[in-house]
């Protein structure tokens, strides 16, 4: 089960962009609640509280002052401003009991891949993945052992098993992860191990 954290925040207005950009350099961030079937929330969140989010999937008891129920929502976008990695806006998406959502899922990579001791290079592809499931089963991430990968070798989105309780809503030939060979370094030397010497480029002399 997904750990909840408790966030507060305020109702937002109609707002100009400085308006907004003057809430943001006093540590809010503007943010929409999106409710099934019902009109959106605009809120502020504390930036802080963004700062300090666990990593993966989590549920958010957030209450609103103005509001007396508080809403059960996750995370579900985060936008940052382009010239930093400072959060300007967020998407958050209320969760009602019995309704199915998409929602997307973490990879965590653990191990270090045995290719890697050959000189081999980690690279990844897909870092999360979208399914849809209930709110009591959403997981907080999706834990992928690289550790038994050679050089060559590779894990797609088909290898993972899912619970019966997810519905995986992305192509299964997704690459997650794969070893490389090492790249090669091109050197000045030649097959005997001596360096070349420059070729020398002359301009023909005009008659």
């Amino acid at each position: 089960m997904i750990q909840t954290i408790k966030w507060d925040a305020t109702k937002r207005k109609q707002m100009t962009d400085g308006e907004l950009n003057d809430m943001r350099r006093q540590g809010f961030v503007p943010a929409i609640i999106s409710i099934r079937g019902e009109d959106s929330v605009s809120v502020f969140l504390n930036a802080k509280d963004i700062q300090k989010r666990p990593f993966g999937n989590f549920r958010i008891e957030l209450k609103v002052k103005g509001i007396k129920e508080p809403f059960d929502c996750f995370l579900k976008t985060l936008q940052y401003n382009h010239t930093s990695d400072k959060v300007i806006h967020a998407d958050l998406q209320a969760l009602v009991k019995g309704q199915e959502i998409d929602i997307d899922v973490h990879f965590d990579f653990v191990g270090e891949p045995a290719g890697l001791k050959m000189g081999g290079i980690l690279n990844t592809g897909h870092t999360s993945v979208k399914i849809r499931t209930l709110p009591r089963n959403i997981p907080e991430k999706i834990t992928v052992d690289i550790s038994g990968l050679n050089i060559g070798d590779s894990i797609h989105i088909s290898d993972i098993k899912f619970s019966e309780e997810h519905t995986l809503l992305e192509p299964t030939e997704g690459t997650i992860a794969y070893v490389s060979e090492p790249r090669l370094i091109e050197s000045d030397e030649d097959s005997s191990g001596e360096m070349k010497e420059p070729e020398i480029i002359t301009e023909k002399a005009e008659d």
